[in-house]
């Protein structure tokens, strides 16, 4: 199932101070919802993927100055 990352300070009073942190990650499975609290910093893009995914020498301007090359080629 997919996980939905909510702020915890939209959910009612209650709930948000039992959980005690700034995110909740929300799953609902086999009709059974869970909330588990999400400490620290959230980073959506954890990292790259794809072609990309391990290459540590692939920067994020070198992929651009790459994707402009190819815009330029393609002219």
């Amino acid at each position: 199932m997919d996980d939905i990352i909510l702020n915890a300070n939209t959910l009612p009073e209650p709930l948000s101070r039992l959980i005690g942190a700034d995110r909740v990650r929300v799953r609902k499975d086999n009709g059974v919802i869970t909330m588990t609290p999400i400490e620290g910093s959230f980073d959506c893009v954890a990292g790259l993927r794809g072609m990309l995914a391990g290459n540590k020498e692939m920067s994020l301007d070198k992929f651009l100055e790459r994707k402009h090359a190819d815009k330029e080629f393609d002219r």
